[in-house]
């Protein structure tokens, strides 16, 4: 056997030659190697050759006496101990043949190591703290050994070296059999300062102590799992608060609770705070709604601060004492961190408030009560002490005593008596303060309220005792009836006329009286075109705002001259006033003998007062008209106001008030033609001192037009101080107007209009002035009309070289529209033939000619000489001198004027003459013509004399 010693590790395939010699008689020889200790198990033996192993019998085979060659073959397993095996065995079947070897089974050193458990990759560590890691070690030699345990960083892009790894090994030595295995759980610490989402590598080494170059590693891949740490803390002014503390509000405010923050963990973060909160309420406090917020710090860096401001509502009736205990739930990542609290408790606010709801503040004449409601709006249980005072002098009133104790919240109704001064009017209001406040002079709550004297409506209806009846001319006329306003308020009257005949108007009016005020019935009475100048009884019937009526009877009476203006007037003493008339043109006016000096508006009459009369003089004579001014004698303080003639500017009215030794008690109205109040203003000024007041229009909104505005100044006694008016035009943008101008073929002009959003123009009055030269025309213009206007105007008879110039406009308010420069056009005409002109007289006596024939031929006493085939003839003969004249006006030019010139039908254009009679003429040359065609007339040799000459006036004229 060859080799006969062999030295190895375990292995496969192991081999050995056997070769030998056969005796001569035996052809092969066995071996049992039951006994050779060969059969070792998990040893794996087989032959090759002349060598066969059946079971445990080796036999070689050949000839007798000859040699045999074979191998053996073993496979051992890789734990095979180390052992010396020496292998004898002698023939089974022929001694003295031995088979002799043996095998040294050497000790491998193998180190196997792994990770049993966590098995994710990366692994996720919470920084701080330690994680379990389990190895399990393994000896894979053939032989027991014993091993280095270790651990380590593997530097890499994100860890250059080791940032403070802390391992935990049981032990750092471990004896292991051969095959053999351990579990070992190691504990791995990243520092708190590890980066988090940055991988690192960490090897674990399992090194045998046999053979130090024997090693085997296991590497774990780990992250720093997001460290969500934070610094969180209440800021409380300047302090900053830990968890659990108290901090102090205010009821009914909008509290803010911040949190002041910083990321103190490994990666950048987001705080995110959750908030609830509980009560502890105090007393009867039912203030169950408060409110608070949650808030989020946003993505903050590591170690990078923020605050959180939570926003707490506090009920306005939040008792003092009751207490809040909030919870702040912190929370990242839906992580929950950490709670975080603290107690907010409410603090003492004293506070009264003095309500008019629902209260009626008009106090009667002769003083009321003014019931308010006192509402307890402090947040701890109260007893209010009441003061109360008017900024006007002559006002009185007291306050109630021993109010109750009131809960935070409760009400009670207060009634304080106020009296006004005695004869002071409705209007004007004074202020009243109330102050309510704790005995000890906290929670003041002071309350300003306009009070103003009840209005009582009252009016009277006078007429003088010898009065003259209603004096009506056939263009209208005014009553001499008074009606006086005899309450403390202004009052808005209705008046109506009953039993008026048919066709008479108007019937019905309104007027506005201030204080004091006295006016004539506004009515101009209007008769019917029909009257007969008989007397007509009537009725008066005046309604007041009150709901009072007083009814009147009034004599309509004929008079050549009435008033157009009412001869009732009204104002301060010394105010000249402007009379007018209707009927009769009248020529002067005189009072006491003194003549009346005439404007454009009428009659200045000077400084009238109390019942007197006046005459008026005409052509149909004298007329004495009768008047009554009721003038009111101003106070000691002289009032002067001046209303800006721009209504856009603010303020329109500015008022002095003059200086004087009491206190004057004023009101400043201004009103609207029709009695709407626009502006009020009321006040006082001290004795000793000037004053100034100014009113506004703003909020008064007029519609386009003419608007004419009264300013009257009252004292308090109701006395009028001074008046005022003035007319402002209110003029709208957004709409144009524009005018065009174009000739016709037969030389005549259109005028065209051109119209941009017209519809808003309501009842414009607006014509088209045309001129040329000394020649001018002017045309109403319907501009609201449904289609465009377009105005037809004959030729003017001017020199054609002048333009003729068309201009558009339009009284006020509607005078400026949006492009003023497209008001006006021009137009240079173009030559006409020379046109001799027929005056009207000439037309119309070659018309009355034409009649006279036309009646003569019917009575038979003009006879026809020739048959009726004639009249045919006679319509060929005109008809084609009508082409020969038309042939001529086409291609002729113009030549001095001849006396053999054509003659045409045309206006009247040498002498001015109405617009109604060039249409007639118009319509009358027309018709000829159409006579002209309609009859032609027979050759020269057909007719008689007078028909002769009729020819030549018609061939002259036409």
């Amino acid at each position: 056997v060859s080799p006969d010693n062999m030295r190895t590790v375990p292995a496969s395939q192991l081999s050995w030659n056997i070769d030998g010699s056969l005796p001569a008689n035996i052809d092969n020889l066995s071996w049992d190697l039951q006994t050779s200790g060969m059969l070792i198990s998990g040893w794996n033996w087989q032959t090759g050759g002349d060598c066969i192993l059946e079971g445990s019998l080796l036999s070689c085979h050949g000839s007798e006496g000859g040699t045999f060659s074979g191998t053996l073959t073993l496979d051992q397993p890789v734990d095979a101990p180390p052992q010396f095996h020496p292998f004898s065995v002698n023939a089974s079947n022929h001694s003295g043949y031995n088979i002799d070897f043996s095998i040294q089974v050497l000790q491998v050193f193998r180190s196997d190591i792994s990770i049993i458990s966590p098995t994710e990759s990366p692994l996720l560590m919470n920084v701080s703290e330690a994680t379990w890691i389990v190895l399990r070690l393994e000896n894979p030699g053939n032989g027991p050994d014993n091993y280095d345990l270790t651990a380590r960083l593997v530097p890499n892009e994100n860890f250059t070296e080791d940032p403070g790894i802390v391992f935990n090994i049981p032990s750092p030595n471990y004896s292991i059999n051969a095959a053999g295995l351990r579990q070992v759980p190691v504990q791995v610490t990243l520092p708190l300062d590890t980066p988090a989402r940055q991988g690192m590598m960490i090897e674990f080494s399992l090194r045998s102590q046999g053979d130090d170059s024997v090693y085997d590693l296991v590497l774990m891949d780990v992250e720093a799992r997001q460290d969500h740490r934070w610094n969180v803390s209440l800021l409380d002014g300047a302090a900053s608060l830990p968890s659990g503390e108290g901090v102090f509000t205010a009821p009914g405010t909008a509290t803010t609770l911040t949190l002041s923050v910083t990321n103190i963990g490994n990666f950048d973060d987001t705080l995110d705070v959750a908030s609830s909160l509980t009560l502890s309420l105090i007393g009867n406090d039912t203030q169950t709604d408060w409110e608070i917020s949650g808030g989020s710090s946003g993505i903050l860096d590591v170690n990078q601060s923020t605050t959180i401001i939570i926003d707490l509502n506090v009920p306005e009736l939040a008792w003092n004492g009751t207490i809040a205990h909030v919870q702040f739930a912190l929370s990242s990542d839906g992580l929950q961190l950490q709670l975080f609290t603290v107690d907010v408790e409410v603090n003492q606010l004293p506070l009264w408030i003095v309500r008019a709801t629902g209260s009626d503040l008009d106090v009667e004449p002769g003083g009321s009560n003014i019931t308010l409601e006192l509402e307890q709006r402090g947040n701890y249980p109260s007893r209010a002490y009441l003061s109360a005072a008017i900024n006007a002098a002559g006002w009185n009133l007291s306050t109630p005593n021993d109010l109750p104790i009131l809960d935070p919240g409760q009400s009670v109704s207060i009634s304080i008596f106020v009296k006004p001064p005695d004869g002071a009017i409705s209007g004007p209001s004074v202020e009243m303060m109330i102050v309510a406040r704790n005995g000890d002079g906290r929670g003041e709550g002071t309350t300003i309220l306009p009070v103003r004297v009840k209005p009582a409506y009252d009016f009277s209806t006078t007429t003088p005792a010898n009065w003259e009846g209603w004096l009506v001319s056939d263009s209208g006329g005014m009553p001499r009836v008074t009606i006086a306003n005899t309450g403390n308020a202004p009052n808005q009257l209705h008046i109506e006329l009953l039993g008026l005949p048919l066709g008479w108007g108007p019937v019905e009016t309104n007027v506005s009286l201030a204080w004091g005020e006295q006016k004539g019935v506004p009515i101009d009475l209007i008769p019917d075109s029909g009257w007969d100048h008989s007397n007509i009884p009537i009725q008066i019937r005046v309604t007041d705002a009150g709901g009072k009526v007083i009814t009147s009877d009034a004599n309509i009476t004929y008079s050549v001259i009435s008033w157009a203006s009412s001869p009732v007037m009204w104002g301060a003493l010394g105010d000249d006033k402007i009379v007018q008339f209707h009927g009769a043109a009248v020529s002067s006016v005189s009072s006491a003998g003194t003549q009346l000096e005439a404007t454009q508006n009428g009659w200045i009459l000077p400084s009238p007062n109390g019942e007197g009369t006046l005459i008026a003089s005409s052509t149909q004579g004298d007329v004495t008209l009768a008047y009554s001014a009721h003038m009111q004698v101003a106070t000691t303080r002289p009032v002067s106001c001046t209303l800006d003639s721009n209504l856009s500017v603010q303020p329109l009215v500015t008022c002095a008030i003059a200086n004087g030794t009491e206190p004057f008690t004023w009101s400043i109205i201004l009103r609207s033609a029709d009695g709407g109040l626009i502006s009020q203003l009321d006040g006082t000024t001290a004795a000793g001192t000037t004053d100034y007041a100014n009113l506004s229009t703003t909020g008064w909104s007029p519609t386009t037009g003419i608007h004419e505005l009264t300013l009257l100044v009252f004292s308090s006694e109701g006395k009028l101080q001074t008046s005022e008016s003035k007319q402002y035009i209110v003029r709208a943008s957004g709409w144009n107007i524009g005018v065009g101008i174009e000739e016709t073929n037969s030389g005549d002009l259109n005028v065209l209009i051109d119209r941009e959003n017209y519809q808003i123009m309501e009842e414009p009055n607006c014509r088209v002035e045309l001129n040329q030269g000394t020649w001018s025309k002017t045309i109403a213009v319907d501009i609201t009309a449904t289609l465009a206007p377009k105005l037809s105007v004959a030729r003017p008879s001017g020199d054609q070289s002048i333009p003729v110039n068309a201009t558009f406009s339009c009284q006020a308010p509607w005078d400026i529209d949006d492009i003023p420069s497209d008001n006006t056009a021009e137009i240079v005409l173009s030559n006409q033939p020379e046109i001799l002109p027929i005056d009207s007289t000439t037309t119309y006596s070659i018309a009355t000619a034409l009649l006279i024939i036309a009646v003569l031929w019917l009575l038979g006493v003009i006879k026809p000489r020739r048959t009726s085939h004639a009249p045919v003839q006679r319509r060929k003969v005109v008809k084609e001198s009508k082409r020969k004249t038309d042939s001529i006006r086409q291609t002729a030019t113009p030549e001095p004027k001849q006396e053999e010139s054509t003659t045409q039908l045309e206006e009247d254009i040498t002498a001015p003459e109405p617009e109604a009679s060039e249409e007639d003429i118009t319509e009358m040359q027309e018709s000829l013509i159409e006579v002209e065609d309609s009859e032609p007339e027979p050759p020269d040799e057909e007719l008689d004399e007078f028909e002769l000459r009729l020819r030549k006036l018609r061939e002259r004229s036409g």
